[in-house]
């Protein structure tokens, strides 16, 4: 991957030639990568060719005010993949996934979205179509 990223060319495997490429990657990551570093855990070089633009995004359970957003763009997402018409969340749903600490992050969000979707006989989610785990705080 470094090769890639600083002449710009990779080989296929088994092939003879390198083909020219122009990539852009984007990446995240939950650990810090200047501590991997130091304790050999990521190379240094692979680190400063990656680095560009930083962004430190706060888990979810800090950005308590995005979940109605994201719940409805996960939503949005699932009736293409479920087949629904799901257009809602109504408001005592939303105070719970508010109120819940997320140590999943946007992905146990997600799961939790999905499953009520199934769930659902209606074009809203209600409190009744999410997991009593949720429910329960």
């Amino acid at each position: 991957m470094l090769r890639v990223l600083q002449e710009g060319t990779l080989r296929k495997l088994g092939g003879n030639r390198y083909i020219s490429i122009d990539i852009r990657i984007i990446s995240a990551t939950n650990k810090d990568l200047k501590t991997e570093i130091k304790e050999g855990k990521f190379r240094e070089d692979l680190f400063y060719r990656l680095a560009g633009v930083e962004f430190k995004i706060p888990p979810l359970r800090e950005r308590k005010v995005d979940i109605p957003l994201i719940c409805m763009n996960i939503i949005k997402q699932g009736n293409l993949l479920f087949d629904k018409n799901i257009v809602a969340i109504d408001d005592e749903a939303i105070q719970v996934l508010k109120g819940h600490k997320w140590t999943g992050n946007v992905r146990e969000l997600q799961n939790e979205i999905q499953r009520a979707m199934i769930k659902s006989e209606t074009d809203s989610l209600s409190i009744e179509d999410f997991s009593s785990n949720l429910k329960e705080g």
